[in-house]
């Protein structure tokens, strides 16, 4: 398995949000993976170490909540992860799962490129 380089990773179950998300990084020069659950995320990030998941947390399979117990204990926090969520309590639900960062559904292209760069180490 390769380190991080700069590669983000979107797990995220709707369709047509996914491929916004995709595609703001995108253009922004990043390089981008995208999963619908947890547990095709987790086949993803053994593949390739992502420098930051953006974590969608309710999904069907496996959710945000699973793959983070599943993530961390085979890979620890080599991962930033940040939540993504239209939840009105946000904040807790980053907390439940420690994660670096939470960005509130709707985002603003401009805060989720942001949030990519502060997070990733190759610079774009």
């Amino acid at each position: 398995m390769s380190s991080c380089s700069g590669l983000v990773l979107l797990v995220e179950d709707d369709d047509d949000l996914r491929e916004v998300e995709a595609g703001v990084l995108e253009r922004a020069g990043f390089r981008v993976r995208v999963a619908r659950e947890g547990r095709e995320a987790l086949d993803l990030v053994a593949d390739e170490m992502p420098c930051v998941i953006f974590l969608d947390m309710r999904m069907p399979g496996m959710d945000g909540w699973a793959f983070v117990r599943e993530f961390r204990a085979r890979h620890h926090n080599r991962a930033a992860l940040v939540v993504v969520t239209a939840a009105a309590n946000a904040e807790a639900r980053a907390a439940e799962v420690a994660a670096d960062e939470v960005l509130g559904k709707p985002f603003a292209a401009g805060d989720f490129i942001r949030v990519a760069r502060k997070h990733s180490s190759c610079g774009v």
